[in-house]
């Protein structure tokens, strides 16, 4: 399991990570509303 944790990533609810523009959209990650990033692949 990997955790993720880093105040540039802004995780919506709807599974996107947008980080300086950059929008990726992905089932592969849990995101958290206190910021971390749960890979469940």
């Amino acid at each position: 399991q990997l955790t993720l944790t880093s105040a540039s990533l802004d995780n919506s609810q709807s599974g996107r990570i947008a980080s300086k523009g950059l929008v990726l959209s992905t089932g592969a990650f849990d995101n958290h509303q206190d910021g971390r990033l749960t890979s469940t692949g």
